[in-house]
């Protein structure tokens, strides 16, 4: 055999083995980036009902703030519209506004809120939300709203007073 048909033949062996290490980081390349896409496509399904609870309890903790906020400022009629018609029901706009004479707090523009988030739970459309209203010189309020998902608003539901 000639030196130039074993350069011939020892190309040819390197150019196979050359060929072969590369068709095999391709395969596994193209290995990892379908798992890494199966990983992402599950982790996915995990983390979008996570989110869409995070954006309803923050949805339910804004809606009981403008109540509280409409209540403060002495728009007590706007206040009593952002309740359910449930609420409604059981409590005309005169019993409302008795209730809130009996819980002055409520109406104070300079009573401080502070909501237990931590305490907040939200299950099927409905949640509740723990606050403690208080004033120097009139001491605390405990208070919890019931929210109720109402065809995509949250409305309030309840409140109740210890």
């Amino acid at each position: 055999m000639s030196t130039d048909e074993r350069s011939d033949s020892s190309t040819n062996t390197v150019l196979v083995v050359i060929g072969v290490v590369v068709g095999v980081l391709l395969l596994v390349v193209l290995a990892c980036g379908a798992l890494g896409f199966l990983a992402f496509r599950a982790a996915g399904t995990v983390v979008a009902p996570m989110v869409q609870a995070a954006q309803e309890m923050e949805d339910g903790a804004s809606a009981a703030e403008e109540f509280l906020q409409a209540l403060s400022e002495g728009k007590v009629d706007v206040a009593y519209k952002s309740t359910t018609p449930a609420f409604q029901a059981n409590q005309t706009p005169e019993q409302f506004k008795a209730f809130l004479d009996k819980n002055p707090l409520l109406t104070d523009k300079f009573a401080a809120r502070n909501q237990n988030a931590p305490n907040a739970a939200a299950a099927a459309g409905r949640m509740t939300i723990p606050y403690t209203l208080s004033r120097d010189g009139f001491g605390l309020m405990d208070l919890t709203i019931h929210l109720v998902d109402d065809e995509g608003e949250w409305k309030v539901d309840a409140l109740t007073v210890p």
